[in-house]
């Protein structure tokens, strides 16, 4: 006699979406952009995890080393313009514009109480400052030679950032840099701790930064399609890359 088949339970209903995490992969690219996936989205190759910044973190690079990679990180400083001003002034919109017009223009009071707008190499001055604390052999700022790999790195980032609109590596760039304030105030705190170098000659790392949130939010109030949330989300993962390439050739200078 044949047995009887077992009667299906019946499927429960599922309530809701799935949990995604809003940090792993694309998952912006289905419709969740917000400024906190674009910033989730550069956890991997960080900055922060690069091997040279956690030695010296604990200490453990040379005072020669560390005064070679400071010289490289003027470069770096002094080229805002050259770095981010295509992505704005070759742009046909006089507001896009305007708003790089703005950044550059801020200023920073130097030690000797002078003001120096960030467009005028502000910030490569102060990236100076450090460099010569740590021994390093720094002249004029604009004067500083990047290694052929830095300047390899930083113009490829630079022709990333020139493919999409504005808007999109606005949002890409914004969201890439957030992660190095962290970084920033780390490596700070090492020199002070390690190589002797003062408050007065870190400010570099203290110094105004040229993006802020708002211009992830301005980002995406011009997103409108799919494709909109692809791009954005390909480029702020190119970027990162690219950002990380950069630093990667700077610290092993």
């Amino acid at each position: 006699m044949a047995k009887k088949a077992k009667p299906r339970k019946a499927a429960k209903a599922k309530s809701g979406r799935s949990k995604v995490n809003p940090f792993k992969g694309r998952s912006h690219d289905r419709g969740r952009v917000t400024p906190e996936t674009l910033i989730g989205s550069i956890a991997a190759r960080r900055v922060a995890d690069h091997p040279w910044l956690k030695a010296l973190v604990a200490g453990q690079v040379s005072q020669n080393d560390a005064a070679r990679v400071a010289k490289q990180l003027v470069y770096l400083f002094d080229n805002l313009i050259e770095i981010y001003g295509p992505m704005y002034l070759n742009n046909a919109d006089y507001k896009v514009r305007r708003i790089f017009v703005d950044k550059m223009l801020k200023a920073i009071t130097l030690d000797e109480g002078t003001k120096l707008r960030v467009g005028e190499g502000a910030q490569g001055e102060l990236a100076a400052d450090l460099a010569r604390a740590l021994g390093a052999n720094v002249g004029k700022t604009q004067e500083v030679a990047p290694t052929p790999l830095l300047k390899e790195k930083v113009d490829a980032y630079i022709s990333s950032l020139e493919r999409p609109p504005y808007w999109v590596t606005l949002g890409a760039s914004a969201a890439v840099e957030s992660q190095m304030r962290a970084v920033y105030k780390a490596m700070a705190e090492a020199f002070k701790r390690h190589y002797g170098v003062t408050d007065a000659n870190l400010r570099a790392f203290t110094a105004p930064p040229l993006f802020e949130k708002a211009d992830i939010v301005h980002c995406l109030k011009r997103c409108e399609t799919p494709f909109d949330r692809l791009r954005i989300a390909y480029y702020t993962e190119r970027l990162r890359n690219e950002w990380y390439d950069m630093w990667d050739a700077a610290f092993t200078a």
